[in-house]
């Protein structure tokens, strides 16, 4: 298992240190530690591959949330003042009148941690996304327009465009992939099309772009992986369960350095953060879900815009199983529990929740997106009910994909060279 360095604090006390890259890589390139039959079955009879605790949010407290509408607000605004009799600074008074609702102002009882995060309702930048300039979005759509196909020719995912108008000269190069199909924006931007995983990871990356480029984000200890490692993780969850005392620990290098942050760009190693946003695609169901790990408390809840009762939650519930057992030996094996221990010691099963006072989804296409804007929800402690909902969908999709195709463009004509040049805002 990878060492802690110690480091001395304070008189005759000695407090341990999360391991540095340098060391981290170190770890993954030595050998690998052979476990033995005997620690594999001391471990089953442990654990005893337990059926993960899964609970509704019905069960949590409730949360209240005060919100006021925006022509509640506009009698404050034109006082200039708060109903405390505060003063409001002139950017936040124009900033919540253009938002129409101000944050959470008061949170009674935090019972779910969907909204953990807003108990410092005015610590977070303001705008979930900011609308591009009309000029370019008008720009935009009309580019989507442009030799669009009337009937695209059958297909898993037929392309929308002719041959000639279809493929660029030159790939757009969006830091986690290069786009060389028109077809992709217009997937990202129209509402009911299913995203597929590199959409998904490209917004996510750009989340991690976001949380590492803007210290009011970067604070609240928080990052995002990619969809290979819920893919990965319930892969080798069932090869696992097979056979526990047979399962090859080095098919688990992957999977360790994404969590160490030196595998997934612009990722932050789990000894630095507190909470993990990960996307999740139930392939039996052909579906996307967000799932958020906390690492204070060590607690799964699930994102699934689709929640009902009946075969469709416990899918959701067979799904989530691999996470919930395959995480902790993972954090075992990099010693995470010596820097974020739980509460009774041990590699069993983490309970999940799944979140169901959240906004339903309205058609069979827009998972993914809801997926990506309750991600950024939560990185900016935002209460996903009040922001997240259908009737915004498709305004959020035309918008985050302009913002990629004005980003992509302006890297072709040279006005920056990497994504460290600018915090797209999306």
């Amino acid at each position: 298992m990878l060492s802690a360095n110690i480091v001395e604090k304070g008189e005759g006390k000695a407090e341990k240190s999360p391991p540095d890259r340098a060391q981290s890589m170190e770890f993954l390139t030595a050998d690998k530690v052979v476990v033995s039959t005997a620690d594999a079955e001391n471990d089953m009879k442990r654990r005893g591959l337990v059926t993960p605790v899964i609970q509704t949010q019905d069960e949590k407290v409730e949360v209240e949330v005060e919100i006021i509408q925006q022509q509640d607000f506009k009698k404050v605004a034109e006082s200039g003042n708060d109903e405390s009799g505060d003063t409001i600074p002139k950017k936040k008074r124009a900033r919540l009148s253009r938002l129409g609702q101000r944050p959470a102002k008061r949170v009674t009882d935090v019972g779910s941690s969907s909204t953990s995060l807003t108990q410092q309702p005015n610590a977070l930048p303001p705008g979930l996304v900011e609308e591009p300039p009309q000029e370019t979005l008008e720009e935009f759509r009309e580019w989507l327009r442009k030799r669009l196909l009337k009937r695209p020719p059958p297909g898993k995912r037929p392309p929308r465009y002719g041959t000639k108008h279809e493929t660029f000269d030159k790939p757009h190069d969006l830091g986690f992939m290069a786009v060389d199909k028109k077809t992709w924006y217009y997937e990202f931007a129209t509402s009911s099309i299913w995203l597929w995983d590199e959409q998904i990871d490209v917004a996510f990356y750009y989340l991690r772009k976001k949380i590492r480029q803007n210290p009011d984000l970067e604070k609240w200890k928080v990052t995002t992986v990619d969809t290979f490692f819920t893919a990965k993780v319930r892969g080798l969850w069932s090869v696992y369960q097979s056979d526990p005392k047979k399962f090859k620990w080095d098919s688990c290098d992957s999977l360790l350095r994404l969590m160490l942050g030196v595998r997934v760009q612009s990722g932050s190693s789990w000894f630095e953060v507190n909470m993990l946003l990960m996307p999740i695609h139930f392939s039996d169901l052909k579906h996307w879900a967000l799932v958020k790990l906390e690492l204070t408390d060590w607690t799964i809840e699930v994102y699934d815009l689709m929640h009902h009762e009946g075969p469709h939650n416990s899918k959701v519930q067979a799904g989530m199983e691999a996470l919930s057992n395959f995480i902790p030996l993972l954090a075992e094996r990099l010693s995470l529990f010596d820097f974020k221990p739980r509460d009774t010691p041990g590699t069993y099963p983490i309970p999940i929740t799944i979140m169901n006072d959240i906004p339903r989804q309205g058609n069979g296409g827009d998972c993914g997106i809801f997926t990506i804007k309750n991600a950024k929800c939560l990185i900016e402690g935002r209460d996903v009910r009040y922001w997240v909902i259908q009737e915004r969908m498709q305004m959020f999709r035309e918008w985050m994909a302009c913002y990629l195709w004005i980003h992509a463009r302006r890297k072709l004509e040279g006005h920056y060279k990497s994504d460290e040049d600018v915090d797209m805002d999306f």
